[in-house]
């Protein structure tokens, strides 16, 4: 298949590539370097020399003509821009004079006998586009010379050196083109690391490496290629595992036109990602090469049919700890929960917190979702500490894309925790403030040590321009930045703002009531909707965890009267779900039915004929609340 594809590339190249040849009075220097050429390959026995005769004598002829020698092209200035001697039983050297055919754009010279070094004053010639040196029996390293090529015009190389006997390694700086045509080395006899400069290009219809000396690890770099045809690094002494990205590149294409991927008969080992089997296993053919002459956890053919040597670990998104696919609140309030735990260190390339995954070795810890703590060592060095909270911060909003879903706890109806807005006061100034507290509707203390919500404010009239939640600086959660961090990150558009907070001294704290205040900032002064007398906050997504328990709590709603023509009512029986408002008034009863609280800065009066407070009734230290007898009127 890929001489096939070779040969139709190098067709349409022929066709498209191949200058109108021009009558010209010849160039000194073209002239000499294919005299140089016809000598030092044994012209005079090639299968096609026709025209050739031109550059067997001391010097150019009157009417030199290069146009008329077989497999030249002229551009219009006519100097040498193609030279076509494909099968043509060159014979020899190449010889350095070719390093001044300085307009060549096209050297196909492959399928002759050519031997001895590529000259490395190839790299001369700015203008090279195609290079193509296969089969022949060309020796020693690909020079580091032919980095320099920078026609700053070109589209395309490819560059082809395959089925010689060259050694060294890859230089470096040998991508300069994002485009390659083929970037094929096969079967020679190169050796050293696969640069991962390789990643450098864009698009190539083919890498080849196969068939040489290559060592160390497949880099992950070679993911970035978009490869149309074939992906080779077979017959080789590559080790380790292949890197996640490969396989998720592969995966991506395995719908598309690759046609060949290639990596047996090297020393790599590990497992297959369990994603392989919905996609990959079901596109390639018989060009997909994987496990002969590798030490894999299982066969490719016995992966596919059962599920064997899928591996039991899954990439690391630095700051997503839940591995639920989005950087968020959830992550901040989890944090905290396993501090100093210690497991196997990321691979050398992977310690690293930018938004990339990163394969990492399970931990075989678990947190509440059972996904593995690894998670929690964002930097990937082997330990879960202080410093690995700043990938939560850098990463906040980054999300992926996970095949499967990751569940949470069901939330219950009803939990004894609640987290509850206390209403310091109407809109006073444009601002509306409110105390945010964690309390229990048993009464008690609470013991925490992270935990997360979100306030929706979405069915709030009037143009909220700004909201901030910001935690007390001493509560009895803890001290921010002493051993209390959290995030308060508000989303304008979709008006609400998401809340996490987790203890950073792997201590529980222990108490209830007030953490922080929410302030909801109207654009001049706004006044209230004629539509709607009613405030109502929604809080959302609530968890909370100390060093042994995770609780999913039940969505909260919070409403707000500011219509002071409905404080007054018949009957008042005053519970949870009741509006707030800081007058309650009654011509006959005001009783409180369950739990209801009159928080810490809340001015609250009831006025009744009679008023009965019932079990589940408390005052927060800090309230300033009222009894009046009487009516309405009063």
């Amino acid at each position: 298949m890929n001489t096939f594809i070779k040969l139709s590339v190098s067709i349409v190249l022929f066709l498209c590539l191949t200058h109108t040849n021009t009558k010209a009075q010849c160039h000194i220097d073209d002239w000499t370097a294919l005299k140089a050429l016809y000598v030092s390959t044994d012209g005079d026995n090639w299968t096609n020399n026709t025209g050739w005769a031109e550059v067997t004598g001391s010097e150019p002829s009157a009417n030199c003509n290069l146009s008329n020698l077989e497999g030249v092209s002229l551009i219009e200035n006519g100097r040498v821009s193609a030279l076509f001697l494909q099968s043509n039983s060159l014979n020899g050297n190449i010889p350095i004079e070719m390093g001044n055919l300085f307009y060549l754009e096209i050297l196909y010279l492959p399928n002759n006998q050519l031997s001895g070094n590529i000259p490395s004053e190839l790299g001369n010639i700015n203008e090279l586009l195609y290079i193509s040196l296969d089969n022949n029996q060309l020796s020693g390293n690909i020079p580091l010379e032919m980095t320099n090529f920078t026609n700053e015009n070109r589209l395309t190389i490819v560059l082809d050196l395959s089925h010689n006997q060259l050694t060294g390694i890859i230089p470096q700086g040998i991508v300069n083109s994002d485009t390659y045509l083929f970037f094929d080395l096969s079967h020679n006899l190169l050796s050293g690391n696969i640069p991962p400069e390789l990643g450098d290009i864009n698009y190539a219809d083919i890498i080849d490496l196969s068939h040489n000396n290559f060592t160390g690890n497949i880099p992950p770099q070679l993911a970035n290629i978009y490869v149309e045809y074939t992906l080779d690094l077979s017959n080789n002494k590559l080790e380790g595992n292949v890197p996640e990205e490969i396989w998720t590149k592969i995966n991506s294409l395995s719908n598309f036109d690759l046609h060949q991927f290639a990596i047996d008969s090297n020393n790599l080992s590990g497992c297959y990602p369990s994603f392989l089997m919905e996609n990959t296993c079901n596109a390639f053919n018989d060009y997909f090469l994987i496990s002969e002459g590798n030490n894999f956890d299982a066969t490719w053919e016995d992966f596919c049919a059962t599920g064997a040597g899928a591996c039991m670990s899954t990439n690391v998104y630095p700051g997503d700890l839940n591995h639920d696919g989005i950087v968020n609140n959830q992550d901040v309030g989890l944090w905290g929960l396993f501090l100093y735990e210690t497991g196997p260190t990321r691979a050398a390339e992977h310690l690293n917190t930018n938004w990339n995954p990163y394969p990492a070795e399970d931990w075989n810890r678990q947190q509440i979702n059972n996904e593995d703590i690894k998670h929690f060592d964002t930097n990937g060095n082997g330990a879960i500490e202080e410093d690995d909270c700043q990938a939560v911060t850098d990463n906040f909003g980054q999300s992926w894309s996970p095949t499967t879903t990751i569940e949470m706890p069901a939330s219950p109806e009803e939990t004894d925790y609640q987290v509850m807005l206390h209403p310091i006061d109407e809109i006073v100034d444009g601002f509306l403030v409110m105390n945010v507290a964690l309390e229990r509707r048993t009464g008690g203390s609470i013991e925490l040590r992270g935990g997360h919500f979100t306030v929706d404010y979405g069915d709030i009239p009037g143009n909220i321009s700004a909201v901030a939640l910001n935690f007390e600086p001493f509560s009895w959660l803890g001290v921010p930045t002493i051993d209390l961090w959290y995030e308060s990150t508000p989303f304008p558009t979709e008006k609400k703002i998401e809340v996490g907070f987790t203890k950073t001294d792997n201590v529980n704290s222990e108490g209830n009531g007030v953490i922080g205040q929410l302030i909801l900032a109207y654009d001049n002064g706004a006044r209230l909707s004629k539509k709607s007398n009613m405030y109502e906050f929604r809080v959302n997504t609530i968890g909370v965890h100390n060093s042994e328990t995770f609780t999913q709590m039940e969505d909260q709603v919070l409403q707000i009267n500011v219509d002071n023509s409905s404080y007054c009512q018949t009957n008042w029986s005053i519970n949870e779900n009741t509006p707030f408002q800081n007058q309650y008034k009654s011509d006959n009863d005001i009783n409180t039915n369950g739990f209801v609280m009159i928080g810490k800065d809340q001015e609250v009066l009831y006025q009744a004929d009679r008023t009965t407070l019932n079990n589940g009734f408390s005052v927060k230290a800090g309230a300033n609340f009222e009894i009046k007898i009487g009516g309405c009127a009063n």
